[in-house]
């Protein structure tokens, strides 16, 4: 019912099984009784709950977390992984063109993996 973090719900025959589940800790189990009535706690997750995404935002952070140091001192290079060395950015826009110089020059971080090597 439990793996790591993740939890299922389940549904129980009877008001018995839930109530002996409850007190175990489980709290997302539901039950249906004789009188079609349920029972036991909901998913608070709505569609109108949600918070609207920003994929530029997405669009970004992905970007940035691929910046791949393939050796120092040969340049940026962007969509081309054969290289010896350098810096490699899979996109020509100028913010990310200045982070891979900033890794080139040792000012920051690489974020992304070698794809093969």
């Amino acid at each position: 019912l439990i793996t790591r973090k993740a939890t299922f719900p389940v549904m129980v025959e009877n008001e018995e099984k839930y109530l002996k589940l409850k007190k175990l800790g489980y709290i997302t189990s539901l039950v249906i009784t004789e009188k079609s009535v349920l029972i036991g706690k909901l998913n608070p997750l709505r569609w109108e709950n949600m918070t609207p995404v920003d994929p530029e935002d997405i669009r970004r952070k992905i970007l940035k977390s691929s910046v791949v140091l393939l050796g120092k001192g040969k340049g940026v290079f962007i969509n081309d992984p054969f290289h010896e060395g350098g810096v490699l950015i899979f996109s020509d826009e100028s913010w990310l063109v200045e982070e891979a110089l900033k890794v080139l020059q040792g000012l920051s971080n690489p974020t992304g993996r070698a794809p093969f090597r």
